[in-house]
Formats: structure tokens, sequence, C-alpha cells
């Protein structure tokens, strides 16, 4: 039985790796993050500083779809040319609601069980069988049960040890400080539309270089050299359907944030 952390890099998902690294939760045989290429710096200084101090291998793996071209900045700017077989951009808002969600499947859930399969020596096309063979551990809290799904494959369990532990992330984040470990912060792709105002003008204020990337790409989604699906109807990444650099993120807005109170990161778990 192969027990594996699917790692977000956040702050649920790094308490349970850390909980499992001194023993308060048995030693996994692995994590896995699944890398979409548009990470914020703090999430990749994260991985690095945690294959450090871990006493488990820590696999990063990424999309391998047909035109996923290696990270999910360069796949959205193609499928605005029209140079792609399907779009696995972010799902961006529109006058109805908001995209199909794509991504995260593509370019989280996908890798994670390619990888998983790596390490149970499937091969491609090769069925997984009924009997479990993994214990795939979801980093969800206490505060996010909603988000609790079951595995896909027959053969993967999906287990959910902060859960089973009755923590919320304020737990998590109490006891990151109480065993000296620093603090992890939300993990989402730079130009994530499910980011809240509190974190697009931290880094309109902070991180310059990745709002001016989510800016480029707001107004690239407006001006396609398509008009195939998704980009048959004016599309943003703010929910007021404003350009990202016009809106005043300080006025409150009715914004859903599924990586606020409902969920901090990117794990592999969201929207699906």
């Amino acid at each position: 039985m192969l027990n594996i952390i699917s790692l977000g890099a956040g702050v649920q998902s790094t308490t349970m790796l850390m909980m499992s690294t001194i023993g308060e939760l048995p030693k996994a045989d692995g994590a896995i993050f699944a890398d979409t290429g548009m990470e914020p710096s703090y999430v990749y200084d994260q991985i690095n500083k945690l294959k450090k101090i871990i006493n488990i291998p820590l696999y990063v793996v990424k999309a391998d779809f047909k035109d996923n071209y290696g990270d999910i900045q360069t796949h959205t700017m193609k499928a605005i040319e029209g140079k792609t077989a399907r779009y696995s951009g972010p799902p961006a808002y529109m006058d109805k609601g908001f995209i199909r969600r794509q991504c995260t499947n593509d370019y989280k859930i996908q890798p994670i069980r390619k990888k998983v399969r790596e390490l149970l020596g499937l091969k491609k096309g090769q069925r997984g069988g009924k009997e479990i063979k993994v214990k795939q551990w979801i980093g969800i809290s206490l505060d996010e049960m909603n988000r609790m799904r079951e595995s896909r494959d027959a053969y993967v369990e999906n287990i959910f040890p902060l859960i089973d532990k009755r923590m919320r992330r304020f737990d998590c984040l109490n006891w990151m400080a109480k065993n000296g470990f620093a603090l992890p912060k939300k993990s989402a792709c730079i130009f994530c539309p499910y980011h809240d105002n509190q974190t697009w003008q931290e880094m309109k204020e902070s991180r310059q270089e990745d709002f001016k990337i989510a800016v480029e790409i707001d107004h690239k989604l407006r001006k396609p050299h398509t008009n195939k699906y998704p980009f048959d109807k004016p599309l943003y990444l703010h929910p007021s359907l404003q350009p990202l650099d016009e809106v005043d993120f300080a006025k409150k807005k009715n914004q859903l944030d599924m990586f606020g109170d409902m969920g901090d990161e990117c794990e592999g778990m969201c929207g699906v």
C-alpha cells in the first residue's frame, strides 16, 4: 500500500507533510506537487525548502497533454492565438458566470494521477484494478469539508488526515508556528480568477511582475485571434467584468474566493 501526499505547498498540505515528517502522522511514501509553471515565486521557494527538511521523496510533475506548452501561461497565450486543440487556461468570467474549468484537471489532477500510476508500476492503458493500492492524502481541513471527494480511480482511496485530527486552517497555522516551521502562504496560479480582492491588491503592491503577467493575460483574453470557445464572448479575470488594472480592489464586492475560507490551495481537489 502506497501512501502519497497530494502537495499544493499551501498551508494545509504543508502542515500535513510536516506532521508526517516529524511522526505525528504515519510516514508517507512520497509527496507529489503538480507545477503549472505559474505559481508565485514563494511557492517554488517553499518546495525547495521542503525538499531539504522532509524525509520522503518530493516529486514535481507537470502536465503532458497535447498543446500544454509546458506551462499554463504559454498554453493560454497559444489558445488565444487559436493554436491549441482545446482550452485549459484560467476559468475566466463572462457576462453569465464563468467558463468551464479545465485547468485543475489538466495541470493538477492528471499529472498527479500519472505519477501515482508510475509509482505503482502501471503502464499506459493498464487498469489499476478494484483493490485499493494507494492512499492519497488530501490537505483539506475541517472548515472546508465540502471539498472532500472520493477518488475517480477504484485503486486509489482519498484520505483526509486533517479532518481526522479535527484541524481547521488556523489550527494548521498554529501547529506550524508551534513546531518552528515557516508559515506557508496561499498557493494558486498567478492569474487565477478565484483570487479575492485582498490577494489581487497584495499582488499589485508587492508582486508587480506577477500582477503585470495577470494584466497581460486579462487584456489578451478579450483580443483573441480566434472566435472558437471560449473566445466567442469577452472574458475577464475579475468578476466585476472590468479590466484587471482598472479594478478598485479596496472596494468590497461579492466575489467567490476559492482560496480563502473555502480552501487555500489548488492541490488537486479544487473545482472537482
